[in-house]
C-alpha cells in the first residue's frame, strides 16, 4: 500500500514539471529588460526564501549575487544589512550600512522614511559592534528627520547614559521637549536620567510641571518611584497606595509597593499589604525572599524558614534568602540563633548541601569564636574547580576573624573567583588593610568596591564606608571623611555609626566644642539603643565615651536597660568600680540578667571583696546564661581560683563549647594557676604546626592568655611570652606572630626584647607605620629619647596629621628635659589646633612643672584629669606634683587610678609603692667627723676633733604631709690643749605642709656636756609661704649656741634670733637664695647676719653644671671682747658645682643615685683666702635603704677644717 502511494506521488510531480515547461514554451516573446527583471525577482525571492528557511549561508550568497547585479537597489541592500545584523554578522552589516549612507547623499522628500530607517538600523548595529560613538552620530542624524520620535530619543539617551554622558542625554531630551513639552515618553525618560544622577529634586520638579498627569498612570507611578529612589519612602508608599485604590488590578503597582516597603524596612506593613493584595500579587521567589526577611524581623523565625523552603532551589534568591536569614540574626548579634537556623537549612538541603551554606556555617562558628569548628566543616567539603574558590575565600575570612591579617593579604593575590567571590575577597582586603593600618591602599580599593556593590547591599556598603572614613581620619583627610559620613548617614538613617564617626572625626580635628556637641547628639541617639539594634560595626561601641553613655542614660530617664548595661561597662572600664557596682545592682533588680550578676562579681573582685564576689557568683543560674556570657562566666571562675568549679561548669554545656577560643584559653590558664603547666603546654603545642588553620587557633588562644591579667607580668604572661618566642623561632618569616610577640612584650614593660623584635619587623617592612610608632614609644619608655624622636619623625612623615603622636613628641622632649624643644612642640600644636582648649592647659601644666611651680602645675593637671579621668599622662604628672609637695595620699590615689586603667604602667606602680614606703616608720643613723685647726687670730691657736653619732626614729606618718622624728646623739670632743669631753643630745624634727603654699617646721636639740654638766638648748622654728608659686618667703626664729665646740669651756654663750629667708627659682637655670638674721646674745651683745647666693646652671638635670656666687656678712657690736667677735665682716665666694644623677629613671619616687663634686674659692674682708672643695654621694632605692656620704674640707690662712658625714636611713 505504501509503495503504491509513493508511485502516485512521483507521477503527480512529473506531470507538474511537464506542465510548467509546456507553459513556458507557449509564452509569447518578451523584451530583454523584462526577462532581466523576472530573473532578479526570482533571485530575490530565492534569497528571501532561503532566509526564511534558515539557510543563512545560501541566503547570504543569493543576496550578494543579487546586489552584484543590482547595486542600485538600496532597499534590498538595507534589507540584506538588517539580515546580517540579525544573524550576528555585525561587521559585514556595517560594511553595507556605510555604503548605503555614502550612497544616500542628499535625501529626496519621499525618501526620508528610508533614510531614517537606514540610520536607525546602522546605529543599532554600531551598538552591537561596541562602536558607541558612531551609534550616537547615527542617532543624531536620525533625529534630524524626526526630532519628536520618543523611541529614537530613548534609544540614543540610553546609549549616552550607558557611557555616563548624562548631560548629552539630557540635552537630547531637552531638544524634544522644547518642540513638544507634552511628550510624556520623553518626560519620563528625562526623569529617569535625573534619577540616575541622583538629582531627585529636579526630577520631581519636572513631573510637577506636567499637566493632567493624574490621567497618566505611567507618570504617576514614576512620581512615586522618584520618591522611593530618593529615600522618601513614606511619601512613595502613600502614592502607591492611592494608585492601588484607582488601579487595584495592576500587579506591577503591588509588586513595586512591596519592594519599597522592604527598602523602608516596614515589615509589618509589608506583611499586611501582601495579605491584602493576595488575589492580585503574584507570589514569586523574589516576593518569598522579602517575606522571609519580614518574618525574621518580626521574630517569626520558624515562619521564615517555612517560606524559605517554598523557594525554588534553582532560583537565584534561594541561597541569598537563606544567607539573609543568617545575616539578619548576625546583625542583631544573635550568633547562636543564626547558627541553629543555618544548620536547619543545611539539613533541609541534603543530601548535597549547597557549598555557600556550608561556607556561611563555617564563618558563623568563627564569629562564635570557634574557628576550629569552622575549619572542620570546610575540610569535609570535597574540592572541585567550582568549590575551590569558595573554600579558599571562606578560609581567608576565618583567618581575618582570628587576626591573621598579614597571612590573608599574602594569599589574596593567589585566590580566584567569580564576581561575588571576588567582591568578597576585596572586602576582606579592606578589613586587613585597616587592621594593618595600610590606609592608603585601603582608600585606593574603596571606590571600585563601592561601584561594584549593588545599591541594596546596604550593610556591605556601610561597612566599606565605615572603614574608608576611619582610614581617612587616620590620614588626616577630614573633609573627605565628613563627606563620607554624610553619605553613610543616608544609608542607615537610624544607625548610630555616623554619629560615633562624627565624634571621632571632631576629636581627631581637635574641634573640642563641636566634639562636645556631637557627643551630646550621640548620647541622644544612644538613648534609644536596644539589643536588637542593627549595627554596621558593633566594635564602634567601644569608641563611645563614658560621658556619651551618661547622656544616653539621662535621656532615657534611666529606663533603657541596654544603655544602663553599656554605662556600667564604661564605668568599669574607667576604673569607677563602685559606681559600676551600683549600676549593675540596679540593673539586676529590674532585668534579673545573669550578665548583671557577672558584672557585680567583677566589681567586687576589683574592690578586693572576694567574699561578696563568691556569694553573688553562686547565685548565677547556668541555664539562664546566654552563650555570649559563657566565656565571661568561666573567666570569673578562674579569677576566683576554683578549678573544680570550672570543670563542673563545663560539663553542664554541650561538648562544642570547648571549641571556643576563650574556653581553650581559660582551661590553659586554670592549669597554669594550679601548677599544671605541663598540661597547658601539651594543649597548646598541638596548634603550633605548619598548618595555617592551627596557627590561627594558636595565635587567638595565646592572645587571650597573654592579656588575661590586664598587662601584669604574671605567670600567664610568662606562658604566652615563652610560646610566642618559640613560635617566632620556628616561623621566622611569619610577620603576624612576630608582631604579636613584640606587642605583648611592649605592653608588659619588656622594652629591650620588644625593641629588638620591632627592629626586625621594621627591617622586613620599613613602611609599616604600626611598627614605626611602636619603636618610637618603646624607645621613649627605655629613656632612649634621641632614638625615640628619630622614629617619631619618621612616623609623622607618613602620618603628619596624627595629633596624638605629635603630642607624644612634645611629651618625650619634656621627659628628655629638652625644655626648649618641648615648648616649641607645644606651641606648634596650639597654633595648628586653635580650637583645642586642652593642649594649652597641658602646656601650662608642663611648663609650670619644669619651672618648679608645683602647686600651679597641679591645678592644671587636676583640670586635665577632671576632663579626662583616663588620661594617664596627666594623672602621673599630677601624682608627681603631689609627691613633691609631700602629699603622699593624693599622690598614691593618682597612681592608683592609673594602675586601674593601665596595670603595667611603666612608672606609676613603682611611684605608688615609693609613696607607701615613704610613709613607713624609719630609723636614721648618722656618723659625723669634724676636725678644726686654727692659728693666727686674736683668740690663739686651737685644734679640735669631734666624732658625733646620731640615731633617730621617725614613726609612720601621723597625718598627711607631716613628718616627725626623735633622735639621740653622742659627741666626743678632743682638744689639743684642754683634753677631751663628751656630750649627749636629744633631737626633734617636725615639718608640716599645708595647702595654699604654707609650710611650717621645727628643729630642736637639747645637749648635755660632761664638763661642768653644762646644758644647752638649740632650736629653730619657721613658717613659709610660696607667693604666686614662684618664690618662697620664710619667717623664722630660734636659739643657737655660739662656738658650740667650746661649750665645755667657761666662755660659752648662746643667742636668740629672728629673720627671714627668700628663695626664688627665676628660671630653669637661675636661682636666688637670700637670708637675714638678727641676733640677741645672752651677754647683751647683738648682731646681724646675712647670706646671699646666686646660681646659674650651664646644664640642666640630670647632669647639672652650676656656677654659684655667694656672699656672707656679719656685723656685731661687742660689749665683751674676751673672745673673737667679728665686726663688719664680709666674705665673698665663687665656685663651680657638678652634680650628676645616675640611672635612666628621673621621676619622683624613682631610684636615685648621684654624686656631686664642687669647688669654691673665696676671700673675706680681712684678705683671708678660702678654698672649699666638696665631694658628695647619695643613693636611695625608695624602698628600704637611703645612704649618703659627704666630704668637705676647708683651707684658709687662719684655719683648716675637714668634715665628713656618713648617713643611712632604713625604712621598716
Amino acid at each position: 500500500m505504501k509503495i503504491q502511494k509513493a508511485e502516485i506521488s512521483k507521477k503527480i510531480r512529473l506531470f507538474f514539471i511537464a506542465g510548467i515547461l509546456i507553459f513556458l514554451n507557449l509564452k509569447a516573446p518578451v523584451s530583454a529588460q523584462e526577462e532581466k527583471q523576472d530573473a532578479a525577482t526570482l533571485l530575490l525571492m530565492a534569497a528571501r526564501n532561503a532566509a526564511k528557511a534558515g539557510w543563512t549561508k545560501k541566503a547570504i550568497q543569493r543576496y550578494e549575487t543579487y546586489l552584484i547585479n543590482y547595486p542600485e537597489d538600496h532597499i534590498v541592500e538595507l534589507e540584506f544589512a538588517d539580515y546580517l545584523q540579525e544573524k550576528g554578522q555585525g561587521d559585514k552589516a556595517e560594511f553595507h550600512y556605510n555604503i548605503l549612507v555614502q550612497k544616500m547623499g542628499s535625501v529626496a522628500p519621499g525618501q526620508k522614511d528610508f533614510a531614517k530607517k537606514l540610520l536607525l538600523s546602522a546605529a543599532r548595529n554600531a551598538i552591537k559592534n561596541k562602536n558607541n560613538d558612531r551609534a550616537i552620530e547615527y542617532y543624531k542624524q536620525t533625529l534630524l528627520y524626526d526630532g519628536r520620535d520618543s523611541k529614537v530619543v530613548e534609544e540614543a539617551a540610553g546609549v549616552l547614559a550607558g557611557l555616563e554622558r548624562f548631560e548629552e542625554a539630557l540635552e537630547l531630551c531637552e531638544k524634544v521637549l522644547f518642540q513638544d513639552p507634552q511628550n510624556t515618553e520623553v518626560v519620563a525618560l528625562k526623569t529617569n536620567l535625573l534619577v540616575r544622577l541622583k538629582k531627585y529634586a529636579e526630577a520631581e520638579e519636572i513631573l510637577a510641571k506636567v499637566p493632567d498627569k493624574e490621567n497618566d498612570l505611567k507618570l504617576q507611578k514614576l512620581s512615586a518611584d522618584v520618591d522611593a529612589w530618593s529615600g522618601n519612602y513614606d511619601k512613595a508608599i502613600e502614592k502607591y497606595q492611592i494608585l492601588l485604590q484607582q488601579f487595584p488590578e495592576n500587579r506591577e503597582l503591588w509588586t513595586q509597593l512591596i519592594k519599597v516597603l522592604s527598602w523602608a524596612k516596614k515589615w509589618p506593613l509589608l506583611l499586611n499589604t501582601i495579605q491584602l493584595g493576595k488575589n492580585h500579587i503574584e507570589i514569586t521567589d523574589d516576593i518569598r525572599a522579602l517575606l522571609v526577611d519580614a518574618y525574621l524581623t518580626v521574630g517569626k523565625e520558624e515562619k521564615a524558614i517555612d517560606v524559605w523552603k517554598t523557594i525554588s532551589r534553582e532560583s537565584d534568591v534561594w541561597r541569598t534568602s537563606a544567607l539573609t536569614m543568617v545575616d539578619k540574626l548576625l546583625s542583631q548579634r544573635k550568633l547562636a540563633a543564626a547558627t541553629n537556623i543555618l544548620e536547619k537549612i543545611v539539613s533541609y538541603s541534603k543530601p548535597v548541601p549547597e557549598i555557600y551554606l556550608l561556607a556561611k556555617l563555617a564563618i558563623l562558628y568563627a564569629y562564635r569564636e570557634m574557628p576550629g569548628k569552622g575549619f572542620e566543616i570546610l575540610n569535609q567539603i570535597s574540592v572541585s574547580p567550582q568549590s575551590k574558590s569558595i573554600l579558599e575565600a571562606t578560609k581567608a575570612e576565618i583567618f581575618t576573624l582570628t587576626g591573621r591579617y598579614d597571612h590573608v593579604l599574602s594569599i589574596l593575590p593567589t585566590l580566584e573567583g567569580g564576581k561575588e567571590i571576588g567582591l568578597r575577597l576585596q572586602m576582606l582586603e579592606l578589613e586587613c588593610c585597616y587592621a594593618l593600618e595600610k590606609d592608603e591602599r585601603l582608600l585606593e580599593k574603596t571606590s571600585s568596591i563601592l561601584q561594584k556593590l549593588p545599591r541594596e547591599e546596604m550593610v556591605d556598603r556601610s561597612k566599606v564606608l565605615t572603614l574608608c572614613i576611619l582610614s581617612q581620619i587616620r590620614l588626616g583627610l577630614y573633609e573627605e571623611a565628613n563627606a563620607e559620613i554624610e553619605l553613610l548617614a543616608k544609608i542607615g538613617r537610624k544607625d548610630v555609626c555616623p554619629a560615633i564617626l562624627t565624634a571621632l572625626l571632631l576629636a581627631a580635628e581637635r574641634q573640642l566644642e563641636a566634639y562636645e556637641k556631637a557627643n551630646r547628639d550621640l548620647g541622644k541617639l544612644l538613648s534609644e539603643l536596644t539589643v536588637e539594634t542593627e549595627m554596621v560595626r558593633p566594635q564602634l561601641l567601644d569608641e563611645v565615651t563614658l560621658s556619651a553613655w551618661k547622656i544616653a542614660d539621662e535621656m532615657s530617664m534611666h529606663q533603657n536597660p541596654e544603655v544602663g548595661t553599656q554605662l556600667a561597662k564604661a564605668e568599669f572600664k574607667s576604673g569607677n568600680f563602685q559606681q559600676s557596682l551600683k549600676l549593675y545592682m540596679e540593673l539586676d533588680k529590674n532585668k534579673k540578667d545573669p550578665a548583671c550578676k557577672l558584672g557585680i562579681v567583677e566589681c567586687y573582685l576589683n574592690l578586693n571583696n572576694s567574699e561578696e564576689a563568691n556569694r553573688i557568683f553562686n547565685e548565677i543560674q547556668l541555664h539562664n546564661l546566654p552563650e555570649k556570657e559563657i566565656a565571661r562566666y568561666f573567666e570569673t571562675i578562674v579569677k576566683l581560683k576554683d578549678k573544680t568549679a570550672l570543670m563542673a561548669g563545663l560539663s553542664m554545656f554541650p561538648d562544642d563549647i570547648a571549641q571556643k577560643i576563650p574556653i581553650k584559653a581559660i582551661m590553659a590558664i586554670a592549669n597554669i594557676q594550679s601548677g599544671d603547666r605541663a598540661i597547658a603546654d601539651e594543649d597548646i603545642s598541638q596548634y603550633l604546626t605548619n598548618q595555617q588553620e592551627n596557627l590561627a587557633i594558636f595565635q587567638a588562644i595565646i592572645e587571650r592568655i597573654g592579656y588575661f591579667d590586664r598587662e601584669r607580668q604574671s605567670q600567664n604572661y610568662k606562658f604566652a611570652k615563652d610560646w610566642l618566642y618559640q613560635a617566632v623561632e620556628q616561623f621566622h618569616s611569619d610577620t603576624g606572630l612576630r608582631y604579636q610577640y613584640a606587642k605583648l612584650l611592649a605592653t608588659h614593660n619588656d622594652y629591650e626584647l620588644a625593641s629588638d623584635q620591632f627592629l626586625v619587623l621594621e627591617k622586613n617592612d620599613p613602611t609599616d607605620v604600626r611598627v614605626i610608632r611602636w619603636l618610637a614609644q618603646v624607645k621613649a619608655w627605655r629613656q632612649e629619647y634621641d632614638d625615640s624622636i628619630k622614629w617619631y619623625d619618621e612616623y609623622l612623615r607618613e602620618r603628619p596629621s596624627d595629633f596624638e603622636r605629635r603630642r607624644e613628641v612634645a611629651r618625650v622632649y619634656g621627659w628628655a628635659l629638652h625644655f626648649r624643644e618641648a615648648n616649641e612642640a607645644y606651641k606648634k600644636l596650639c597654633e595648628d589646633y586653635p580650637e583645642d582648649y586642652e593642649t594649652p592647659v597641658e602646656w601650662k601644666a608642663k611648663r609650670n612643672n619644669w619651672l618648679g611651680r608645683k602647686r600651679t602645675a597641679a591645678s592644671f593637671y587636676s583640670m586635665l584629669t577632671e576632663w579626662h579621668p583616663e588620661n594617664t599622662e596627666a594623672l602621673f604628672d599630677l601624682g608627681q606634683m603631689y609627691s613633691q609637695l609631700n602629699l603622699s595620699t593624693p599622690a598614691e590615689e593618682a597612681y592608683h587610678k592609673i594602675l586601674v586603667a593601665a596595670p603595667e604602667h611603666n612608672r606609676a606602680q613603682f611611684a605608688q609603692e615609693s609613696e607607701q614606703w615613704r610613709r613607713r616608720q624609719s630609723v636614721w643613723l648618722k656618723q659625723s667627723y669634724i676636725h678644726q685647726k686654727g692659728s693666727g687670730d686674736n683668740y690663739g691657736n686651737y685644734e679640735i676633733t669631734m666624732f658625733r653619732t646620731d640615731a633617730a626614729y621617725a614613726p609612720a606618718r601621723i597625718s598627711e604631709a607631716m613628718d616627725l622624728s626623735l633622735g639621740l646623739g653622742h659627741t666626743i670632743f678632743k682638744f689639743t690643749e684642754h683634753g677631751g669631753s663628751s656630750a649627749e643630745h636629744l633631737t626633734l624634727r617636725l615639718n608640716k605642709y599645708f595647702e595654699k603654699g604654707i609650710s611650717t617646721y621645727l628643729n630642736g636639740e637639747l645637749s648635755t656636756y660632761s664638763e661642768e654638766r653644762h646644758e644647752t638648748a638649740q632650736f629653730e622654728a619657721g613658717g613659709a609661704y610660696r607667693f604666686y608659686d614662684m618664690f618662697d618667703v620664710t619667717l623664722l626664729g630660734g636659739r643657737k649656741d655660739v662656738l658650740q665646740n667650746f661649750n665645755t669651756l667657761e666662755n660659752s654663750r648662746g643667742r636668740y634670733y629672728t629673720g627671714g629667708r627668700f628663695a626664688w627659682d627665676v628660671s630653669q637655670r637661675i636661682d636666688i637664695l637670700s637670708q637675714v638674721k638678727k641676733y640677741w646674745y645672752n651677754d647683751g651683745n647683738n648682731g646681724i647676719e646675712d647670706y646671699t647666693a646666686i646660681g646659674y646652671k650651664l646644664s640642666l638635670y640630670p647632669k647639672i653644671l652650676k656656677i654659684v656666687l655667694e656672699t656672707y656678712g656679719f656685723d656685731m657690736h661687742s660689749r665683751k671682747d674676751e673672745y673673737w667677735s667679728p665686726h663688719n665682716y664680709r666674705k665673698y665666694m665663687g665656685g663651680v658645682i657638678w652634680r650628676h644623677y645616675l640611672g635612666k629613671e628621673h621621676f619622683s619616687g624613682a631610684k636615685k643615685m648621684y654624686y656631686e663634686v664642687a669647688v669654691k674659692q673665696g676671700v673675706d674682708s680681712s684678705g683671708v683666702d678660702f678654698t672649699e672643695p666638696k665631694l658628695e654621694f647619695g643613693w636611695d632605692d625608695q624602698r628600704r635603704w637611703n645612704i649618703g656620704l659627704e666630704i668637705k674640707p676647708v683651707r684658709s690662712t687662719v684655719f683648716d677644717e675637714e668634715q665628713a658625714v656618713l648617713f643611712c636611713n632604713i625604712r621598716l
